[in-house]
C-alpha cells in the first residue's frame, strides 16, 4: 500500500504545499478490511446523492475486487503469462474508464449500438492509459519502479521475463520479496535493453486508434472533441 501524506501550511500569505510518499507492504487482510470500508462508505455516499449511479458502482467494485486476489495472487510469479497481465490490467484499471463510459451511454439513453461502443471506447482508453503509467513508472524518467518492488505483474516486465539475453536474470529479480531500489533500477535497465518497451506501446498505440475510429463515430459536440483530446494525451 502507498500512504500518500499531503499537508498545507501557511507562511505569511503564502500557503506551501508538501507532500510525501511511504510504502509499506500491508497484509491482505487489512488490505480486504479497509477495501471493504472504503467501498461501503463509497456506496453510501453514492445512493445518497446520485442513486442512479450505484449500480455502476457495484460493477466497478466487483471486477476491481477480483483482480486485486489475482495481482496477490500472482506476485513476484515468474510463470505469470501475458494473458493473466492483460486480464489485470482490464479488470482493475481499464474496467473503471469501461463502467464510466457504460453509465454514461446509459444516462444519454444512447442506442444498444452506441452504449457497446462506448463500454468497448472505454476499455480502450483505460487500457491504453493504465499501459501507459506501467511503462512510466518502470523506465520513465521520473520512474521510481513501485510496481516493480511490490511484485504485481506487468506486460512490460512479462515481456522483458521472455527476452533471450537478460530474461533470465529479470526473472530472478521480480521474485524477489525484497528488492531494494537500486535492484529495481538495475531491472529497468534490463527491460529498456529488450523490446517490452516496443511491444506495450504497439499495444498502446492500436488501443488508441481502435478508440478513436469509435469516437468519430459520435456526432461532432464538445464530448466528442474532449475524448478525442483525450485519447491524444495518451499518445507516447
Amino acid at each position: 500500500m502507498i500512504l500518500w501524506i499531503a499537508t498545507e501550511v501557511m507562511v505569511g500569505s503564502e500557503l506551501l504545499h508538501i507532500e510525501s510518499c511511504k510504502y509499506q507492504p500491508l497484509s491482505t487482510t487489512k488490505i480486504i478490511v479497509a477495501g471493504d470500508f472504503m467501498y461501503t462508505v463509497g456506496f453510501i455516499q453514492t445512493y445518497g446523492h446520485v442513486p442512479e449511479l450505484t449500480p455502476y458502482l457495484i460493477e466497478m467494485s466487483q471486477s476491481i475486487t477480483s483482480s486485486i486476489f489475482d495481482i496477490v495472487n500472482r506476485e513476484h510469479d515468474p510463470e505469470v503469462t501475458e494473458e493473466d497481465c492483460m486480464n489485470i490490467l482490464e479488470g482493475k484499471f481499464a474496467k473503471e474508464s469501461e463502467v464510466i463510459m457504460k453509465s454514461a451511454a446509459d444516462l444519454a439513453k444512447a442506442d444498444e449500438r452506441t452504449y457497446e461502443r462506448m463500454m468497448e471506447c472505454g476499455k480502450l482508453l483505460g487500457t491504453a492509459s493504465r499501459l501507459s503509467h506501467e511503462i512510466n513508472d518502470l523506465v520513465g524518467d521520473k520512474g521510481a519502479q513501485l510496481t516493480l518492488m511490490m511484485g504485481h505483474p506487468t506486460l512490460p516486465i512479462y515481456y522483458a521475463m521472455q527476452d533471450k539475453v537478460v530474461g533470465a536474470e529479470v526473472k530472478e529479480m521480480f521474485s524477489a520479496k525484497d528488492l531494494s531500489p537500486k535492484e529495481a533500477s538495475r531491472v529497468a535497465k534490463l527491460v529498456k535493453s529488450t523490446d517490452s518497451i516496443t511491444k506495450c506501446r504497439a499495444i498502446i498505440d492500436d488501443c488508441l486508434d481502435k478508440a478513436k475510429s469509435i469516437i468519430n463515430t459520435l456526432n461532432d459536440s464538445i464530448y466528442r472533441t474532449a475524448l478525442l483530446q483525450l485519447a491524444d494525451d495518451l499518445t507516447l
